[in-house]
């Protein structure tokens, strides 16, 4: 970063005014740049006669409030539904540029979400959206502007009610705008939607990857497609004979770290609370150790079963089940116990009970599942490859989240004017 831009976040950060800039209602800003409301850049129309109710196969394109939250960031161009011409009388009109925003919202923070739509038919809009035609105005860089955090907060403050949160048109107009000349608008929407193209397109490499992956577990695990050089036999054998459970304990609070889990994976209580969340008692807490297997109870069935590689040592709650693993590949057990085919036979062994086991694991019958077992040596490569696979998606999601990072810089850079186009 440049020094006159060090210098000048300084400045703002001590509530002082640097050259070429000018202290108003909304904050410190460029001196060539204007303040308005959001109602007097263009005009609002509130969404009607779009439900589904009235959705067809055939017809004009319409979008529902909902859209906007589940499909939609910052523009789109298509739609998926569609509703008869008939319908469409009764309906509002969008066109290129309009800017729609979103009523309602379960919080506060959710309402007034505002995308831009940039396609070039005519769309119709359904209740819970307003949409605002802006005149002589970037409508890119005004949608960038209403989804940056100052913004979004500006909205939550003007929002009505409880348990659904409101916002109406008279709000929404009163919001004021910070807006530079109309070149530099445009500029910072570039520069935006640069930024966005990059994240799409890393997005797009890792759901590749992990396709990719999908491919290699299904056919490698399996013995679908043998790698080169291999082509012994595979034995069947039950998890019981190359699993045994570990019970080994500990009732020392601070003897070792405790680690929690989710349905992403094992983390360390410590790296996300100010304090340990534990309770020691008379139980004591499992200890867990490098190459071996833990169960969540808890999530069992969304497949959270974890190779604790990158835990050196730690304890976790009684209520997991950890297991060492005798004569074979760690890593390969851990990536073949995953395939969801296992947990469904390990569904139809429970059945063979008293009753399906949901929410803990019944050791026994989950001892007699049968997998498919190759030589160790094929075992050794395929937990290579399968690694190798793993370590390159978790590198691009490293990188994915910096791009991120860095859009979020840019956003609050730019959209204020501390950095100037």
């Amino acid at each position: 970063m440049k020094e006159e831009i060090k210098q000048r976040i300084e400045l703002l950060k001590n509530g002082q005014v640097p050259q070429d800039y000018k202290k108003t209602k909304v904050g410190i800003i460029p001196i060539n740049w204007e303040i308005k409301n959001l109602g007097k850049i263009g005009k609002f129309k509130k969404g009607k006669g779009v439900s589904k109710n009235n959705i067809t196969l055939n017809g004009l394109p319409a979008v529902m409030y909902g859209d906007i939250y589940v499909k939609y960031n910052i523009k789109f161009d298509k739609v998926d539904y569609k509703i008869s011409e008939e319908d469409s009388k009764n309906s509002t009109e969008v066109y290129n540029g309009d800017l729609l925003f979103t009523c309602s919202g379960e919080t506060a923070l959710e309402i007034g979400k505002c995308v831009c739509y940039v396609g070039n038919k005519v769309i119709y809009i359904g209740g819970d959206i307003i949409a605002l035609t802006p005149k002589d105005y970037n409508s890119l860089f005004l949608s960038y502007q209403q989804n940056s955090y100052s913004y979004i907060k500006k909205k939550a403050r003007l929002g009505q009610g409880n348990s659904v949160v409101h916002i109406y048109e008279k709000f929404l107009s009163s919001i004021n705008l910070s807006l530079p000349p109309l070149k530099e608008q445009q500029k910072i929407a570039d520069i935006l939607t640069t930024q966005d193209k990059l994240i799409e397109l890393k997005q797009k490499l890792i759901e590749e990857k992990e396709k990719q992956k999908k491919y290699l577990i299904q056919n490698l695990l399996t013995g679908k497609i043998r790698l080169k050089g291999f082509n012994d036999k595979w034995e069947k054998v039950k998890l019981g004979d190359i699993l045994k459970e570990f019970n080994e304990k500990t009732t020392i609070l601070n003897q070792y770290e405790v680690i929690s889990s989710t349905s992403k994976g094992l983390f360390y209580q410590k790296d996300y609370f100010n304090k340990e969340v534990v309770s020691i008692n008379n139980i004591g807490y499992k200890i867990l150790k490098i190459n071996q297997l833990v169960f969540s109870p808890q999530n069992l069935y969304l497949g959270n079963i974890n190779f604790n590689s990158k835990f050196k040592i730690g304890m976790v709650s009684p209520s997991y089940k950890v297991f060492e693993i005798k004569n074979c590949n760690k890593i390969f057990i851990s990536y073949i116990i995953k395939i969801p085919r296992m947990l469904y036979e390990y569904e139809l062994a429970s059945k063979q009970g008293a009753s399906i086991v949901r929410r803990n694991l019944d050791i026994n019958l989950f001892y007699l599942i049968k997998i498919n077992l190759p030589p160790l040596e094929e075992q050794n490569k395929i937990a290579e490859v399968l690694s190798k696979a793993d370590e390159e998606i978790e590198l691009l999601k490293r990188d994915l989240e910096q791009e991120k990072d860095k859009k979020k810089a840019l956003m609050q850079l730019l959209l204020t004017g501390i950095v100037r186009v």
